[in-house]
């Protein structure tokens, strides 16, 4: 990871993202919507995926040792940080290896 931070560096546009990950916050975090996948696990938590400054940023609405998601969320996962990355000038050629 080549950036991270507990500090709000845009408080405006970090302030919606937060404000949003909190309304999905209360409304999901302790469900298991696709079971429990440990005795570790904490239930659902959202994230949020943005870019800023040409970085791609996640944002967890808390502190998280792991996180887990079904194999059809990661791919989901993946086209968005895809997504941000190209808006934030990436060109680089797409490569997917299947195998």
């Amino acid at each position: 990871m080549s950036h991270h931070s507990s500090d709000e560096e845009n408080p405006k546009e970090s302030g919606k993202i937060m404000e949003e990950l909190t309304r999905r916050l209360k409304e999901s975090f302790g469900e298991f919507p696709h079971g429990r996948l440990n005795a570790q696990d904490e239930g659902a938590i959202p994230l949020g995926i943005s870019h800023q400054n040409g970085k791609v940023v996640m944002q967890f609405a808390r502190n998280l040792n792991w996180i887990g998601f079904t194999p059809e969320q990661a791919i989901e996962i993946a086209e968005i940080l895809i997504q941000h990355a190209r808006q934030c000038g990436c060109d680089k050629p797409l490569t997917v290896k299947i195998g």
